[in-house]
Formats: C-alpha cells, sequence, structure tokens
C-alpha cells in the first residue's frame, strides 16, 4: 500500500539570482511521480536567451517538491549533460530550486558563461520530500 502516489507535469527554467529568469521556457517539458516521500523527475529544460547580468547562483527553478532539509545526503543528485564540460558538478536542493555546485562552491557566472546563448538541457533525477 502506498502513503502517497502522484504524476503530473511541470516547467523547470533556469534562473540566476543577479539576472533573473531567462527566456524561452517551455511549458510541462517535464514530469514528476511522486511514490511516498522519493520523487522521479525527468524533462529537459529549455531558453532561448540568458539572462542579462548573471554574475551569481545558477539554478533550475519550479521543482515540484521541495526538499526534506532533514536528508541533507539526498540533495546532492546527478544529472547527465546539463552543461557543456560539467563533469564536476554537483545540484543540491534548496527548496524547489536546483542549485549548482563545484567543489563546494555556488556557481554562477563562469558556469552560464560556458553555456551556450540557448539550448536544450535533459535533467533526470529522484530526491526525498
Amino acid at each position: 500500500k502506498l502513503d502517497d502516489y502522484e504524476e503530473g507535469a511541470f516547467t523547470p527554467y533556469f534562473f540566476t539570482d543577479t539576472g533573473g529568469e531567462w527566456a524561452g521556457k517551455t511549458t510541462n517539458s517535464a514530469t514528476y511521480t511522486r511514490i511516498g516521500n522519493v520523487v522521479h523527475i525527468n524533462g529537459v529544460v529549455t531558453y532561448t536567451s540568458k539572462a542579462s547580468g548573471a554574475t551569481n547562483t545558477l539554478r533550475i527553478r519550479n521543482i515540484p517538491f521541495a526538499g526534506n532539509p532533514n536528508n541533507s545526503g539526498i540533495a546532492n543528485v546527478g544529472y547527465g549533460n546539463i552543461v557543456p564540460d560539467s563533469g564536476d558538478y554537483k545540484l543540491r536542493l534548496s527548496g524547489t530550486d536546483l542549485l549548482f555546485y563545484s567543489a563546494g562552491v555556488l556557481k554562477g557566472a563562469t558556469l552560464v558563461s560556458s553555456m551556450p546563448s540557448s539550448g536544450t538541457y535533459q535533467i533526470n533525477f529522484s530526491y526525498k520530500v
């Protein structure tokens, strides 16, 4: 018997603290399945132009459920081909945002400058709520 089961769609998008939302997000471009306290995400993040003045934290916003702060170990999630040459990057949950880290440091301007002017990136991960 399941405590909670839900499926749905959502619209993830790139956001930088100093530049705001990036243009061109695609509606309902990701899906989620929640089984009990575990959420599985699959989809794409699309943008047609980066926000100007992006010098601070890069985020993927609008994840459907906030991560549980008591499950800090689950906050490091894997991803594939999200950013060019991104082998050393990690994603961590903060509320309903995914934040990019490398070597324990939040990433912003350097990472943003390495991304193409527009793109579509696959995201796949699971986390606890």
